[in-house]
């Protein structure tokens, strides 16, 4: 009747093992929601030394904006 019994005790003892290793992964699992994430350092970004550099940046957003107004339109009409 020993045999029985020892392999009771072998699967309460891996059960546990089980358990106790769920019961880890959950606490990661917790510290990990509740743990802020890092805070990555801001960049201002360079503005134009001159006016003129500054100019011509607005320029190149109007064209492209323009651009993409223009081949959306042609899309436009060669589907319909």
């Amino acid at each position: 009747m020993n045999a029985p019994n020892e392999k009771e005790s072998e699967l309460q003892r891996r059960e546990q093992a089980l358990r106790d290793r769920e019961m880890a992964l959950r606490l990661r699992e917790l510290e990990a929601e509740i743990s802020p994430p890092p805070v990555l350092p801001t960049v201002k970004h360079d503005r134009p030394t001159s006016a003129m550099q500054q100019q011509l940046r607005n320029w190149l957003k109007t064209a492209k904006f323009i651009g993409l107004i223009a081949g959306a339109g042609i899309v436009f009409v060669i589907v319909f």
